[in-house]
């Protein structure tokens, strides 16, 4: 995956503020996949109405 210039700056500005990006935080999600299941399983749960 490649990131802009532009899309690098405006991250790291973000973060030197110590707010979060608006946009690119996808970038730093890493190790998320073992926690994909149980998210879909709550929202399954929650979208039956449990």
């Amino acid at each position: 995956m490649t990131i802009s210039v532009q899309k690098r700056r405006e991250i790291v500005d973000a973060l030197r503020r110590g707010t979060v990006p608006r946009q690119g935080l996808d970038q730093f999600a890493v190790g998320m996949d073992r926690f994909v299941d149980a998210v879909d399983d709550e929202l399954g749960s929650v979208k039956a109405g449990a």
